[in-house]
């Protein structure tokens, strides 16, 4: 188990951005999250055909394992959609004790967020 899980939604295009969240802040939480487990995945739809966005997307899959490619087409009228799917993502439901969503373009502030989640109530539900 673990503490947090950090679900952020990304894009197939977003690799530039899931690249410097990688070096950036998350990095950071690793590095000050003291006695605190995070686990973290980018979640992606597809664009159109699955197999094509597999393919634009594997090296990347293959060398980091922290996108979850989710089989619906991802746009903005397809958000519902996204964070519904995610949430149900078998490997992701009870496997920590809070789930955090998270949007690519928000920046988290490493020490502030540990603290948060080391302050909350253990009897709150996920």
């Amino acid at each position: 188990t673990c503490d947090a899980y950090l679900l952020l939604l990304s894009t197939v295009n977003g690799s530039k951005t899931r690249a410097a969240i990688r070096a950036g802040w998350l990095s950071d939480l690793r590095n000050v999250s003291n006695k605190l487990s995070f686990r973290h995945v980018f979640v992606v739809g597809h664009e159109g055909h699955f197999n094509d966005t597999l393919k634009k997307l594997s090296e990347e899959m293959n060398q980091h394992n922290d996108i979850l490619l989710l089989p619906f087409i991802d746009s903005y009228w397809n958000l519902t959609i996204k964070v519904s799917l995610m949430l149900k993502w078998p490997t992701i439901l009870n496997q920590c004790r809070y789930i955090v969503k998270l949007d690519e373009d928000v920046y988290v502030r490493a020490r502030r967020f540990t603290n948060m989640i080391r302050n909350l109530p253990t009897s709150l539900p996920i």
